[in-house]
């Protein structure tokens, strides 16, 4: 589970800095070390999400979970992992280590913190839907399920497609429903 966490730490913390970089790279005024922090914070709560994913989808499975619930109980579970992070190292980097890249914990960042880690959220119970054991009840199946014998790069896109899915699912119900200015993307 720690490696999971890992991981999605590392993926995280690279994806994003590497992004703001190539974002610097092409003319954007952007503060390297600021987003570097940014994707520390971002990295660190990915840890959390990324090591409770398993242990919930095992717990789901030993209970004799169908699909749908399992994908119910890892979204749950993970979006309350991933908030956590947030808020623990929003206390560490902003608080305690005074990053310039990190706000420390306030009123507003609770809240925007909350729905990044609701789409989170639908990024991990969306990648239950690679785990094709589940039969005919996976009805992500048809669209991110990894078959035996898929190759392992295109089981990679699948598993990347599924989280995108699932976060683009949820952010866009977070978008047409939350008034303008209160969404963590406004």
């Amino acid at each position: 589970f720690v490696c999971t966490g890992f991981g999605d730490f590392a993926g995280v913390l690279i994806g994003h800095t590497g992004f703001k970089a190539l974002y610097s790279a092409v003319g954007y005024d952007v503060n390297l070390k600021k987003e570097a922090q940014t994707g520390l914070l971002l990295g660190s709560a990915a840890f959390f999400s990324g090591f409770a994913w398993q242990p919930i989808l095992n717990t789901c499975n030993a209970l004799n979970m169908g699909f749908s619930e399992s994908a119910f109980w890892v979204c749950t579970g993970c979006t309350l992992a991933f908030y956590a992070g947030l808020r623990v190292f929003r206390t560490v980097y902003g608080s305690a280590m005074d990053m310039e890249g990190v706000e420390a914990p306030s009123y507003a960042n609770l809240k925007a913190d909350w729905g990044l880690s609701i789409s989170i959220g639908g990024a991990t119970g969306a990648f239950v839907g690679t785990d094709v054991s589940f039969g005919a009840g996976n009805w992500l199946r048809p669209l991110v399920g990894i078959e035996d014998g898929t190759p392992d790069l295109v089981g990679s896109v699948i598993a990347g497609s599924s989280t995108a899915l699932g976060f683009c699912a949820f952010q866009t119900i977070q978008s047409v429903s939350v008034p303008k200015g209160k969404c963590w993307v406004d």
